[in-house]
């Protein structure tokens, strides 16, 4: 497969982010449903609000990276921005993190599944990758019910990670093995 289709699907485009992406990411990032779930990079707030300045700042750590990959998701259709994601081989390259968020007004749309299968297949495409590995709050069902639906596993918690309206939570782990991936649904062409 070429690498430009690789950031292809049918209903969404991955793409790097652009300085104008800063008023809608802004918005989507202080969404309240995306309060603890936002993924943005080490040194910013996960839960706090956002200004459009920290905005713009996140925007420019998500290009600077080697060891990953971080992209804008955008509708094929009329350009919207649907959120972002990425892939991030810091760790390890044989089993890169992979994220994504899609914004709360676009959720249950498929959105969020073929931005995520597209990630997952860039993964295995182009990086010595064992596995693509992924992890979520244990509070946040939604995500781990989708990360399921796609094929991963839960294979580990970090325990009591943090707090969450004065209660502990898990950090779940989760990842999908290569040949699951190739001899599942989910890879690219099936």
């Amino acid at each position: 497969m070429e690498l430009l289709n690789l950031f292809e699907g049918q209903r969404v485009v991955l793409r790097a982010f652009e300085a104008d992406d800063a008023p809608a990411l802004h918005a989507l990032l202080n969404h309240p449903a995306l309060a603890g779930r936002r993924y943005l990079p080490n040194g910013f707030p996960d839960e706090a609000p956002l200004s459009l300045k920290q905005v713009q700042d996140v925007i420019g750590k998500l290009g600077s990276d080697e060891r990953s990959l971080n992209v804008a998701i955008v509708s094929r259709s009329d350009g919207t921005l649907l959120g972002h994601g990425g892939a991030d081989w810091h760790w390890d390259p044989l089993a890169p993190h992979v994220h994504v968020v899609i914004d709360p007004q676009h959720w249950r749309q498929g959105y969020g599944t073929e931005s995520a299968r597209l990630l997952v297949q860039y993964v295995f495409d182009t990086l010595p990758a064992r596995a693509a590995a992924g992890g979520c709050a244990s509070w946040n069902q939604p995500a781990r019910d989708f990360a399921r639906r796609l094929g991963f596993t839960e294979n580990g918690a970090i325990r009591r990670i943090g707090l969450r309206g004065g209660q502990p939570f898990d950090w779940v782990m989760l990842d999908v093995l290569r040949h699951e991936w190739e001899g599942g649904d989910n890879a690219a062409g099936r």
